[in-house]
């Protein structure tokens, strides 16, 4: 299985900143005489897939829908043949009292590629290590994941002797996009607990496939008479990024959420569409009160359910233009039931009837956070209005880092919550009076704005104009609780930039400087996904020069912060804050349109209401048109006292992600070179899309000279 990752690399910051079957196996003594291993024939099946629920009919204004297995006996998918092969297998042996144990310590772990069987039963000698008590535990899918580091893939680190069950319980892998299915689907299982006095000829274990299967069919054979549905896309919205090896044991709780453009075929009549989608289980549990199909919409289902959205154009008999419009469909195993489970297969067949917007699943306007929340949106239409969920402070995670890379040490990387918030990542409906446009490159690059209240969504009509805007949404008081970067394309949106605008690279950290740094890590090349532009650049070609930034406002950031500045839009000879091609900015965070300057939002770093890293925090949510300036040459950080060492400096290190440093074993110096230095889950402050987030630190060493020094400008 394909594991990539997708990473921005667009942040000029103001401060400085397969082929033959191989065997691997390896054991360890366990303190006893030399004893020859025992050979037994491991057996794999796989478990069919499970059905979803009993059938299920809606009648809505705007559409039918039926869900089930049973649903159309005419039009149900056959499973594909590619659902029960198994290419290659993670054997790991533990040794425990009981099966499954998480404290159950890694004995042995052999990895068997180029299986190639798609037969019910695939059988295999396989030797085992001396043992008294143990279990098996196989992922068969996946690639290899025995080995500490993988070339191309993210550390496994699983090691013999040292790790336990828990960190298998502990494991996943990574899902970008529906080719990463495409030769097999990762499956998973465990054997019985076994004891050396009653060692069976052959171990079965059944493998539990780790994704669900959706299958998504529409009729358009009972639109009214003269109408027509054309130009028809769907999309798997809020799809795991991440799927776990072994099923957790309470909800899925992972924010990381993307969506899937699906493949939609046509049967020869032109009437039928169907789509289907792998994905990781996504469990979000039961709503109270939902007693119909209808009431399965946006406001109503848990935050991060999956969903399907069916889109095209509506031309009604009547009308001369078509209407862009979307139906969403979220999935679950019933009314009130959102849960989608691995191995189980979900088939809904819709009836598409009109446009009706009193059927609250049936909407005009694009829902910009159905690819997952963000604090950056692309938006490529012109005239068209949009929407995105504003009750939620980037994208949801509620994971410190700070606190979690710190324990006890009274540190968080959290802002103070909004008033009535169960945390520090929800805006309460009611807490929001109105929206603003805190600024945009042109005047009228968003030309209409307005907070929807019964919904919790910003919505806003683009205009002609394209660049970079920012939106907030304010309390009564006037004061903003929360801000999204809107970027203003030329017909770019974010499937496109997935697809049409990424860069694979490969990292290398086999590098002299590296090695000397004496870290013990070993050094390892690795696959990168990245953009290959800056975020907020603009779209006039596949390569873009600096000159073609100028004035098209490409972005800046300071470190850490989500809200970018606009570039200047001159060449500058001086210093950072040199006035050269200063951006002139229209806002309205008054009700009246009036322009500013960049620099003049320019503050001093030390002033009294931000002297602390909370205080900063809650400013800068405030006040995200503000530059902080710092001269403490001791920093250089909009943290004012965020000194070596201290809990500021440590708060400010996690903003993008956690903080996993290492040291200099010959200075004792923490520095910044770890090859997963956010290998956790995004954070609230990522600057970017859906399915992107601020690039590593080893991203550049693929192509830095081998005898760079640590520290030394490369040229």
């Amino acid at each position: 299985m394909k594991q990539n990752h997708r990473f921005i690399i667009g942040l000029f910051l103001f401060l400085s900143f397969a082929g033959a079957c191989t065997d691997e196996q390896e054991g360890i003594s366990l303190g006893q005489e030399e004893v020859q291993g025992i050979t037994v024939n491991l057996a794999l099946s796989s478990l069919p897939l499970q059905g979803s629920g009993t059938v299920t009919r809606s009648v809505g204004t705007g559409m039918d829908l039926v869900l089930g297995d049973d649903a159309d006996a005419s039009t149900r998918i056959v499973d594909d043949s590619k659902e029960s092969d198994v290419n290659d297998i993670c054997i790991f042996q533990f040794e425990g009292d009981s099966k499954g144990s998480s404290s159950a310590v890694l004995i042995s772990k052999t990895y068997v590629s180029a299986l190639k069987s798609a037969t019910p039963v695939t059988t295999l000698p396989l030797v085992l290590s001396p043992f008294t008590k143990y279990f098996l535990y196989v992922c068969a899918n996946v690639g290899d994941i025995t080995g500490e580091y993988n070339v191309g893939e993210a550390a496994s680190n699983y090691t013999v002797g040292a790790s336990t069950f828990q960190d298998m319980l502990d494991g996943s892998f990574k899902v970008n996009a529906q080719s990463d299915f495409g030769e097999a689907l990762p499956m998973s299982g465990c054997s019985d607990l076994i004891e050396t006095s009653a060692v069976p000829d052959k171990i079965g274990i059944t493998l539990t496939r780790m994704v669900a299967k959706v299958t998504f069919i529409c009729h358009l054979d009972r639109l009214p008479s003269g109408d027509k549905f054309e130009n028809i896309g769907a999309k798997l919205c809020n799809v795991p990024q991440k799927a776990m090896y072994e099923q957790p044991l309470d909800n899925t709780s992972t924010v990381e959420v993307t969506s899937h453009v699906g493949t939609v075929s046509m049967d020869e009549t032109g009437k039928i569409a169907t789509c289907v989608w792998y994905m990781p289980e996504n469990k979000r549990g039961i709503k109270d009160g939902i007693t119909s199909w209808a009431e399965r919409v946006e406001k109503n289902a848990p935050k991060y359910s999956s969903f399907i959205e069916l889109s095209g154009n509506y031309t009604r008999s009547d009308a001369t233009t078509a209407t862009e419009v979307a139906y969403s469909i979220y999935l679950g195993n019933g009314v009130s039931n959102y849960d989608v489970e691995r191995n189980h297969r979900y088939q809904f067949t819709s009836t598409i009837k009109g446009v009706n917007t009193a059927d609250r699943r049936v909407t005009t306007d694009t829902n910009l956070s159905a690819d997952g929340l963000a604090n950056c949106y692309l938006a490529g239409e012109d005239n068209h209005w949009y929407r995105f969920n504003g009750t939620v402070r980037g994208n949801g995670n509620t994971v410190d880092y700070a606190a979690l890379q710190y324990p006890g040490q009274g540190v968080s990387l959290f802002p103070s919550p909004v008033t009535g918030a169960p945390d520090a990542v929800t805006i309460p409906i009611g807490q929001v009076a109105n929206a603003v446009v805190v600024w945009e490159t042109a005047a009228g690059l968003i030309s209409e704005l307005n907070w929807d209240s019964s919904s919790g969504y910003v919505r806003f009509k683009t205009g002609t104009a394209k660049g970079n805007a920012l939106i907030a949404v304010r309390n009564a008081g006037g004061d903003i609780l929360w801000s999204w970067h809107i970027w203003r394309t030329n017909g770019v949106d974010l499937a496109t930039l997935n697809t049409e605008y990424a860069l694979n690279i490969q990292t290398n950290t086999d590098r002299s400087w590296y090695k000397a740094l004496g870290v013990g890590v070993a050094a390892r090349k690795r696959n990168l996904t990245i953009l290959d532009r800056n975020i907020g650049a603009n779209f006039s070609g596949k390569t873009v020069t600096i000159g073609d930034n100028m004035g098209v406002y490409g972005l800046q950031y300071e470190f850490g912060r989500k809200d970018p500045f606009p570039a200047g839009n001159a060449y500058s000879s001086g210093f950072h804050y040199a006035a050269d091609g200063d951006v002139t900015l229209y806002g309205y965070m008054t009700g009246d349109k009036k322009s500013f300057t960049v620099l003049s939002k320019v503050e001093a770093a030390n002033a009294g209401h931000t002297n602390t890293a909370a205080a900063a925090l809650d400013y800068i949510i405030k006040h995200p048109e503000v530059l902080f300036k710092n001269d403490n040459t001791s920093t250089y950080n909009w943290f004012v006292n965020a000194t070596s060492g201290s809990n500021d400096w440590k708060v400010s290190n996690c903003l993008w992600g956690d903080n996993n440093l290492l040291k200099d074993e010959v200075t004792g110096d923490y520095i910044y070179v770890d090859s997963d230095p956010w290998d956790g889950e995004k954070t609230i402050y990522d600057p970017a899309p859906a399915g992107w987030r601020v690039a590593p630190a080893d991203t550049w060493t693929g192509i830095v000279k081998n005898d760079t020094k640590w520290g030394e400008n490369i040229s």
